[in-house]
């Protein structure tokens, strides 16, 4: 990978925090203040992709592909819950939809982020 993708893939993931931060700081509604869950979505980012790590390639150690369909499936889920707690934070009115907006956007581009490390990977090669 060349030094120009490295730096667009660290702007792309200093972006993603910014995003996040701007989520918890920003006062968007006079009814609600701003407060901090919705840094509870960068969690979901961290864990995301240790099914696949674990269990995802057929040389982990484990028989049959079917461990392998789980993992895509974990995976598939807590990257959905990355955009539906921000979502459900908004409809139950702890953070404003502004809020919700600058969440949603810090996840978009952060597996943003992971498809584009994806497209330069293969470019490279």
């Amino acid at each position: 990978m060349q030094i120009t993708g490295l730096f667009l893939l660290a702007l792309c993931c200093s972006v993603t925090m910014i995003f996040s931060f701007l989520a918890c700081t920003v006062r968007t509604d006079s009814n609600i203040d701003p407060n901090w869950w919705p840094m509870f979505v960068p969690i979901t980012y961290v864990t995301a992709p240790f099914p696949i790590l674990l269990f995802g390639r057929p040389d982990s150690g484990f028989d049959g592909k079917m461990i392998s369909y789980w993992s895509f499936f974990t995976t598939g889920w807590i990257i959905t819950v990355s955009f539906g707690i921000p979502a459900i934070l908004a409809h139950t009115g702890v953070i404003a939809p502004g809020n919700c907006g600058f969440s949603l956007a810090a996840s978009v581009a952060f597996y943003g982020t992971g498809l584009l490390a994806e497209f330069i990977g293969s470019k490279s090669e």
